[in-house]
């Protein structure tokens, strides 16, 4: 057993065993440094306030790996330009209308369907606004089509 503690005190005094030891908190602290940075860098573009970013890099800050995991399971999982993008193409869906020929979609001021040619608004007379045909008065200027 006291060759054993001999051998051991060998390894621990050997500039091998310390270089290793040293490289060892190397690796630990540049990965605690990356983890900080990218939380800092991934909560930017998630959180709308500064605060709620402040608040959310401490917890890689002061609990190393596992604020980082906790970061993984709290975060938005959207962007903030993913939900712009969303919100733009939800607004340019109900912009949309349907063709009530063939089902295809279109805008509000087509005249013909572009899928199957048919006329779906006519014109007023009175105005010249886009009216639907099955319209009994402009809904413009009040007169009977």
């Amino acid at each position: 057993m006291q060759e054993f503690q001999q051998i051991l005190t060998l390894i621990e005094q050997s500039l091998f065993f310390k270089v290793l030891k040293l490289s060892a908190w190397a690796v630990l602290f540049i990965s605690w440094v990356g983890t900080i940075s990218y939380v800092s860098k991934d909560s930017e573009r998630r959180y709308e306030k500064k605060k709620s970013q402040f608040l959310i890099i401490l917890l890689p800050l002061f609990l190393p790996l596992l604020g980082f995991l906790i970061y993984f399971l709290v975060r938005p999982a959207q962007t903030k330009a993913e939900r712009v993008y969303e919100k733009e193409l939800l607004d340019l869906q109900k912009d949309l209308l349907t063709c009530p020929h063939c089902g295809a979609p279109i805008k509000e001021d087509f005249i013909f369907c572009p899928q199957c040619g048919k006329e779906i608004f006519d014109h007023c007379p009175n105005c010249g606004r886009l009216v639907k045909k099955d319209w009994q008065y402009c809904p413009y200027c009040r007169k009977k089509l």
